[in-house]
């Protein structure tokens, strides 16, 4: 299980199981994973997130695909242009974190516009 204090190289190999998803990845305390009104599944606040507040690991740096690769389920976060959330890169490693307070049972949103090495908003979402 990953945790906050846990490092990339820390990372067990039975992580990796395809091109560009890594399975196995805990999702933080503070949150679960619910239908959202957005686009299929999101994460949700399991209890009040204060503003600054690392909430889990989203994405790590795959060496063999020279690239970056989604934690499942860490990354089922959606996106939003009223985002609470941003994706920060780090140390080979892309962490989530609160951006405002968030109350519990609201969607985590990032900007994925925010953030180039995300997926980038299709037109249908402006």
């Amino acid at each position: 299980n990953i945790s906050s204090k846990t490092s990339i190289y820390e990372l067990p190999p039975d992580y990796i199981v395809s091109q560009d998803i890594l399975v196995g990845a805990k999702l933080g305390s503070s949150v679960e994973i619910k239908d959202s009104d957005i686009h299929g599944v999101g994460l949700f606040a399991s209890k009040d997130i204060q503003e600054g507040e690392f909430i889990h690991y989203t994405h790590v740096y795959h060496n063999t695909l020279k690239g970056w690769a989604a934690l499942q389920p860490n990354h089922k976060y959606n996106h939003s242009f009223k985002d609470n959330c941003e994706v920060v890169e780090g140390n080979r490693c892309m962490k989530l974190i609160a951006i405002e307070a968030i109350k519990k049972g609201e969607e985590l949103l990032v900007n994925y516009a925010d953030n180039d090495k995300l997926e980038q908003p299709a037109p249908e979402w402006y």
